[in-house]
């Protein structure tokens, strides 16, 4: 027994050694490291996502070694077999921050590349970006040349009028009901587009929702609620509110914010009731947490469906008196009202147009790449990442062991 035991000590031993001496033998590995925080006009998540795409990009890799082989000129010679690096781009802990990790035989291979990928990726992106905002710039430019044209034009034909008619001023009347056309138009319209929008997510939703096991035995009925019907009313009520104060006030006027934030706590309580509404029988103890969040959503979507189709059933009726206040006008006062809200219409257009491109000037385009900073450079390593002496060691030492008891 004593001399299997020996036996076994003395193959572990010389399996150590040839571990030992195979990890000497093996061209050791380095990893460099450098951390990186994304910033940009994106979401923090598209952007570290979209930065990672580019940084795993093998086309971007290249062209870091190519300028690493400037300071590195082995690169370029016939060792560039075994001394050509590779890499890979995580996200760095907690997923906040971004990672460059570059693995050579050479550490100072490493490092430099780590770094220099990095300077790569923001030389790409800043070009990218120039490219993408002038782009936009022209678009926004020649939108607002188009509106701008179309608002010399207004001006010109209310002054044509003023001279064919003999009308030489505006009058109140006249403006405050052009003022008013026009901001119908434009409710109208936000409200048209926000109602496609609200019904298209809604119909995705619900065909979401019919392929997402419920988790219960029994269907899903909604109940009449007379609440809801109240509720539901009191938003019909709030919007004929808000069309109404457009007739004296801007959208943006405190008296139209504050009714603003009933409809929103109105559309929220809707939405709420609805969820009241859904008597469900339910034999599992845990219900789907996917199914719940459609429901969720499902409803607030409807609420938001109902305050729209009454906003604009309400701007309607209020299109409907101004236009009937116009033909009693008039003939040539009721075209001056058409004239004038189409100028509102058209300097209103580009007053937006150029906010846009003066904020493309600031800020730069919503869906441009993020530039990365740097928190913490790759530094040269002084410990390889392989071979791990201490694993080979370890390992050689276990197939002596089990050699020698064998």
């Amino acid at each position: 027994m004593l001399r299997v035991i020996l036996w076994a000590a003395l193959l572990a031993g010389v399996g150590a050694g040839v571990g030992l001496g195979i990890a000497k033998f093996t061209t050791p590995i380095y990893e460099a490291r450098t951390s990186l925080l994304a910033s940009g006009v994106a979401d923090p998540a598209v952007a570290r996502g979209e930065a990672l795409t580019m940084l795993k990009s093998s086309s971007l890799f290249q062209h870091a070694v190519d300028r690493a082989a400037q300071l590195h000129p082995e690169l370029n010679s016939k060792r560039l077999a075994e001394l050509l690096p590779s890499h890979d781009a995580t996200q760095g802990d907690g997923g906040s921050a971004l990672e460059v990790r570059v693995q050579s035989p050479d550490p100072k291979i490493a490092a430099d590349l780590a770094n220099l990928i990095v300077t790569e990726y923001n030389d790409e992106a800043g070009k990218t970006n120039t490219a993408e905002t002038a782009d936009k710039r022209v678009q926004l430019e020649r939108q607002a040349t188009i509106a701008k044209a179309r608002v010399d034009l207004s001006q010109k034909e209310i002054a044509a009028l003023k001279v064919k008619t003999g009308v030489n001023d505006v009058n109140t009347a006249i403006q405050t009901t052009a003022t008013y056309q026009a901001a119908l138009a434009q409710q109208a319209d936000l409200d048209k587009n926000q109602l496609e929008s609200a019904k298209k997510r809604l119909a995705q939703e619900q065909q979401k929702l019919a392929a997402t096991k419920e988790t219960t035995s029994g269907p899903v009925i909604e109940g009449p609620d007379p609440k809801l019907e109240a509720d539901t009313k009191k938003l019909q009520e709030l919007q004929a509110e808000r069309v109404d104060l457009l007739g004296t006030y801007l959208p943006t006027s405190q008296k139209v914010a504050e009714v603003d934030v009933k409809i929103k706590a109105q559309e929220e309580a809707i939405a709420a009731e609805h969820l009241q509404a859904l008597k469900v029988q339910r034999r599992e103890t845990q219900p789907n947490p996917a199914h719940l969040d459609l429901e969720r959503a499902i409803s607030q979507d409807q609420a938001q469906i109902s305050s729209l189709g009454a906003s604009l059933d309400e701007v309607g009726k209020a299109q409907a008196r101004q236009a009937q206040t116009v033909r009693g006008l008039p003939a040539n006062e009721a075209k001056m009202v058409d004239l004038q809200r189409e100028l509102d219409l058209a300097s209103s257009k580009y007053k937006d147009l150029r906010a846009r491109s003066d904020a493309l000037e600031t800020n730069g385009s919503a869906t441009q790449l993020p530039l990365l900073n740097t928190f913490m450079s790759a530094e040269p390593p002084r410990v390889p990442v392989w071979p791990d002496n201490n694993l080979m060691i370890s390992v050689g030492a276990a197939i002596g062991l089990v050699l020698g008891v064998m």
